[in-house]
């Protein structure tokens, strides 16, 4: 079940890349590595970016995407907020299910070159998870930090 959303979000990236290319954009495209995630970032043009991000850790796996819409975006700044949505699948201290996350997300990005940025960003996300035993949603604040490197310009 994982695996069909994995393509489907794969398949619907296709399809904006598509999309996208036969519109008039700033074909900026990234990849990024932070803590604990992995990502690829499409901007649509200087105030709206999409991203897939994929997130990991002890028994925890998360893919999600990201609309980021851009308030402030200088040479070496950009000040950012956007929303986020994910499915989630844990395995972990003899529990096994699966859930979702969602939330709007604030954040600064400093360009140290014009191909090299560090990025941070804060939010609440509501996180509902679900299990044989047990239903839970609780609201956790996150931070992640992370490089980005940018290709096309």
């Amino acid at each position: 079940m994982f695996h069909n959303i994995i393509k489907k979000v794969f398949i619907s990236v296709i399809i904006i890349f598509n999309i996208i290319n036969t519109t008039e954009c700033s074909e900026k495209f990234s990849i990024g590595l932070g803590y604990p995630y992995i990502n690829v970032k499409y901007e649509l043009n200087k105030k709206v970016s999409l991203e897939i991000r994929r997130a990991s850790g002890e028994g925890i796996s998360i893919i999600s995407s990201r609309i980021y819409y851009n308030f402030l975006k200088q040479r070496k700044i950009n000040i950012f907020s956007g929303f986020e949505i994910g499915k989630i699948k844990f395995n972990t201290y003899d529990i096994k299910g699966n859930g979702y996350e969602t939330g709007l997300f604030g954040g600064i990005e400093y360009f140290m070159t014009n191909k090299l940025s560090a990025i941070i960003d804060f939010y609440p996300v509501l996180v509902i998870l679900k299990s044989d035993s047990y239903n839970i949603s609780n609201v956790e604040f996150v931070f992640n930090a992370g490089v980005n490197i940018y290709f096309g310009y």
